[in-house]
């Protein structure tokens, strides 16, 4: 494709059993009055949608259906296969964006030199307990105020990508059958001495609602994989001295949640009443994580 011809940011939409709410993630995005070109990349998997009144409402819309996995990361592999934006931003169907979102998205990546560029991300409406207390497990780094400059630590749902960097990384690889999963990719972009941003005034916002037995699932499953997928390469020693550390984890993870929400008044007084749910939550990611570094994944990335 001719650079002139491609559109400013490509956003890819993963679209999960779990999040009926994808029309809400759509029409914050086909709402916005844009001076950007942009492509809208919706994949499925793992259950079977009703598309109808998706395609007659937004006629552009490029929508796809993973054969073989609902997992987070094949969802996004394969839209970014097909993406062919400028930039390329990944997101969940749960996940709703500012008026403004898109062209701030697009300004901030021309003119910032960073890989990626990643965003707020503010809790949604209605967040039960257990959806709070899972957004504060995953995201409360990135809630206002947050301060824009160089980072380590980008969210998963509102962060954009420079195209170079992701051809440069799925050069000769099957995303759609390996998945693209954004933590160890962007740890390989710092290894390689890249850059990575936030931008405050990039603004997402977090609306899954699952229940509390989904919630420490996920977690579980989403602990074991990153367990077994961090650990590939550690030796046996090193593999043995974490797996005996982890009976601490649960309280440093809590101690290192409690300093994140300090900073953030907004989330002080509903993070108290929900302390107890978090540090459940952090046992459930250590637990996976324990048996994910001893044992391998067992199959928990598909569940992811």
């Amino acid at each position: 494709m001719n650079e002139n011809e491609r559109p400013d940011l490509s956003i890819v939409i993963a679209w999960q059993l779990a999040q009926r709410d994808v029309l809400d993630c759509l029409e914050s995005i086909y709402n916005q009055q844009s001076h950007s070109a942009i492509e809208v990349i919706l994949v499925y998997g793992g259950f079977e949608p009703d598309l109808s009144s998706l395609s007659g409402k937004y006629p552009h819309l490029i929508i796809m259906k993973h054969p073989n996995s609902g997992s987070l990361p094949s969802l996004h592999g394969l839209g970014i296969e097909q993406a062919t934006g400028k930039f390329i931003a990944i997101t969940e169907g749960h996940t709703t964006f500012a008026a403004n979102w898109i062209d701030i998205a697009v300004s901030a990546s021309s003119s910032n030199p960073a890989a990626a560029i990643g965003g707020v991300v503010e809790p949604g409406r209605d967040l039960s307990s257990a959806d709070f207390a899972l957004y504060l497990c995953d995201y409360a780094q990135f809630a206002l105020p947050m301060v824009s400059g160089v980072s380590d630590d980008l969210p998963g749902n509102n962060v954009v990508f420079k195209r170079e960097v992701i051809e440069a990384f799925s050069s000769g690889k099957d995303l759609g059958r390996d998945g693209f999963w954004k933590t160890f990719f962007c740890y390989e972009l710092e290894k390689q001495g890249k850059k990575l941003c936030r931008d405050a005034k990039m603004v997402a916002f977090y609306n899954r609602h699952l229940s509390f037995r989904d919630v420490m699932l996920r977690r579980y499953h989403h602990g074991r994989c990153f367990g077994s997928m961090r650990s590939s390469e550690f030796s046996a020693g090193k593999k043995a001295l974490y797996v005996a550390s982890c009976a601490i984890l649960p309280i440093v993870l809590c101690n290192r949640l409690v300093a994140k929400v300090v900073s953030k008044p907004s989330l002080i007084r509903r993070f108290a009443r929900v302390y107890p749910i978090c540090y459940l939550i952090f046992c459930a990611w250590v637990q996976g994580e324990y048996y994910g570094t001893a044992l391998g994944a067992a199959g928990s990335c598909d569940q992811l």
